[in-house]
């Protein structure tokens, strides 16, 4: 079975973010792990590095970024929810 590649626009639309802040994302995730900074799973710069690069493009295997979209998500919703709670 051939596992499916997502470029960043795929990624993009995955996370649900627009092209321009996925890149933004991923040059931070990149910036992040060459200066060894602690990130905290699903944070915008916790991006897992790409599988390949075709070009100047990376390129994920959807495996490769399930975990870091599903983190992403918690995350996301545990800060909605703090949010509500807050302004009770």
């Amino acid at each position: 079975m051939t596992e499916e590649l997502l470029d960043t626009k795929g990624l993009a639309a995955l996370a649900r973010v627009s092209v321009g802040s996925m890149r933004v994302y991923v040059a931070h995730s990149a910036a992040a792990r060459r200066d060894g900074a602690e990130v905290e799973p699903g944070a915008k710069n916790a991006i897992p590095p790409e599988d390949y690069r075709f070009g100047q493009s990376p390129v994920w295997l959807r495996s490769t970024v399930e975990p870091w979209l599903a983190a992403r998500s918690e995350s996301q919703g545990n800060l909605h929810t703090r949010g509500r709670q807050g302004n009770l």
